[in-house]
């Protein structure tokens, strides 16, 4: 457990990596969690758009929000048609361009991984 906590934290979800500090970087790239964390999302995302909570559209609601409650009198136009796309939102991950060569490249880091683990368990049960 305590070596998994740091791994979880560091992996992304919960900081992210534009909010890591310099000196826990390497915690980020050492994660296996922000290998399957970032195919996760890639897949998910990559290729859909979204028409509601687009930070666009938020932002504009917001507004209009305030605009509303300094001047309820005045009449507002209607709110436009945000579209964003998943792309935007991994932009904004850092996570597009796709790295590591696309969902190949995470699933061959997953498997080194996976490799790695155990050749490391034979080596320490057979000790």
């Amino acid at each position: 457990v305590p070596t998994l906590i740091p791994l979880i934290i560091f992996s992304g979800y919960l900081i992210p990596l534009a909010k890591i500090p310099v000196y826990f970087k390497w915690l980020y790239y050492a994660s296996f969690f922000q290998y399957c964390f970032g195919a996760l999302q890639v897949n998910e995302l990559a290729g859909r758009n979204f028409t509601a909570d687009c930070p666009g559209e938020l932002a504009a609601e917001a507004a209009a929000e305030l605009v509303h409650r300094a001047l309820p009198d005045l009449p507002l136009p209607p709110l436009p048609n945000v579209t964003c796309t998943g792309e935007d939102y991994l932009a904004d991950a850092k996570l597009w361009p796709v790295r590591y060569g696309g969902l190949h490249g995470y699933f061959g880091i997953l498997g080194f991984y996976l490799a790695a683990f155990l050749v490391l368990a034979y080596y320490v049960l057979s000790s």
